[in-house]
């Protein structure tokens, strides 16, 4: 793995480090990962890169979950950080 593929998991766990308060829906984190990304804004033309993108982000709240520093909440879509020392 290089330095790149740590920059946006460290983008969206910062994200949610700043709402630990609240759960984030997974499509507020797509827009926020899309705009930390400097990635163009999705139209209906790029509809196959807005899922790639989606894909990516989910790979990442699942690795970021596997490794118990968020819960994911299957049912609402919405992500948040594990309370520090709880495993």
């Amino acid at each position: 793995m290089t330095i790149n593929s740590f920059h946006l998991p460290a983008k969206i766990y910062g994200y949610l480090s700043m709402n630990q308060n609240r759960p984030v829906p997974f499509e507020e984190l797509c827009v926020f990962a899309c705009a930390s990304g400097n990635e163009a804004p999705f139209s209906s033309e790029s509809f196959s890169a807005e899922k790639a993108y989606q894909i990516r982000v989910m790979e990442i709240l699942l690795f970021l979950s596997d490794i118990n520093l968020i819960t994911l909440d299957h049912n609402t879509d919405e992500s948040c950080l594990n309370p520090v020392g709880w495993n």
